[in-house]
């Protein structure tokens, strides 16, 4: 995981605002910065801390494009229920598409998914197929269920097929695996605040042995107690990251 990822994703450009940088690259670096009196008594060592600290803020980014796109996902959706009704009236499959990302957009104006779909109304009214502005929309977003609405489409098209039955199949199904996806969340989400609260136990160890007398001062200062608290450094970082894996399940 690295800057560059958050690069060409348009949740993140949307999400991640100049003010939340500056505050994401804050806590990283009093991050660093407290490793380093952690481990070794020193502010300025937090440089050693450098590339963890890199590692904390890309997953707090990581973090917070994930919860934006769970939410595009839910407006997408709601988008699909919005054309349904469209085509339930009797209108074709671009005059419903058009009707739907303009209520769409009304509904979520702040939205890129919505500000996307409304505004490649445009095109349809060029007279290109409804087809090319999906797979664009898909790929512009990076979101599955668009893709996947997409390819089942184009192949109801040509073939023929009931597009109507074909999105209450598309609707039910993503609504069950949001289900899932949410009850999986919950779960996740406790087991994570465990694992941070655990990530923490060491400094608040370390706090309680610093003040509580001179039981690991002869850790700091001499060449020894570096090399004692640089083994234990690592082998926090690596069980950071490691625990981070584990928790870090793709709904």
């Amino acid at each position: 995981m690295n800057l560059k990822m958050f690069k060409n994703d348009i949740f993140a450009r949307e999400c991640i605002k100049p003010y939340k940088q500056i505050v994401i690259y804050a806590f990283g670096f009093i991050a660093s910065v407290l490793l380093g009196i952690t481990f070794y008594n020193v502010c300025w060592s937090g440089v050693v801390f450098i590339p963890f600290a890199i590692y904390l803020i890309n997953t707090l980014k990581k973090e917070i494009v994930e919860k934006r796109r769970h939410k595009e996902r839910r407006i997408f959706l709601d988008g699909l229920e919005l054309m349904l009704l469209s085509l339930e009236t009797g209108l074709s499959d671009e005059n419903a598409y058009i009707n739907a990302g303009e209520r769409l957009f009304e509904l979520n104006p702040k939205s890129i998914t919505a500000q996307m779909w409304n505004s490649s109304k445009t095109r349809l009214l060029r007279n290109e197929i409804l087809d090319d502005i999906l797979y664009d929309l898909a790929k512009n977003t990076g979101m599955e269920e668009i893709r996947e609405f997409r390819d089942i489409y184009m192949i109801a098209r040509v073939s023929g097929g009931n597009l109507i039955e074909i999105i209450e199949t598309i609707i039910d199904r993503s609504n069950d695996r949001a289900e899932v996806s949410r009850e999986i969340h919950i779960v996740i989400s406790g087991k994570r605040f465990e694992e941070r609260i655990m990530c923490l136990m060491p400094f608040m160890m370390i706090l309680y042995l610093r003040s509580s007398g001179d039981f690991i001062n002869s850790l700091y200062g001499n060449l020894q107690g570096v090399i004692v608290m640089s083994v234990c450094a690592f082998i926090y970082m690596i069980a950071f990251m490691r625990a981070e894996k584990i928790v870090d399940i793709r709904l």
